[in-house]
């Protein structure tokens, strides 16, 4: 699954590299926030995103090696879990640049 992770950080890195020309100064990231001026911030805080992916992930990793080490349902569950995480991360990621640049 780590493998999985790293592959995703590669992805949005490089889909970020590749649309950065094209991208505004500002971006709408806050979709829970009222339409207008509160969704909107930097660029750079699009990265807020991979970085809570991978938070989650080690935060998921930890707990289930830390607390369910004998249970092999709840392992199978988390790693279920984890990728998902990996999934909503990186899609909402590529949706917010491609639809944006």
């Amino acid at each position: 699954m780590i493998y999985l992770l790293i592959l995703a950080n590669l992805a949005l890195g490089g889909i970020f590299i590749w649309r950065y020309p094209t991208l505004p100064p500002q971006l709408p990231l806050f979709y829970s926030r009222p339409m207008g001026e509160d969704q909107i911030v930097d660029f750079w805080l699009i990265f807020l995103l991979p970085f809570l992916m991978n938070i989650f992930f080690v935060v998921n990793n930890f707990l289930s090696k830390r607390l369910f080490l004998h249970n092999e349902f709840i392992m199978k569950l988390i790693k279920i879990i984890n990728g998902f995480i990996i999934l909503g991360f990186s899609l909402v990621f590529f949706k917010i640049i491609i639809l944006i640049s």
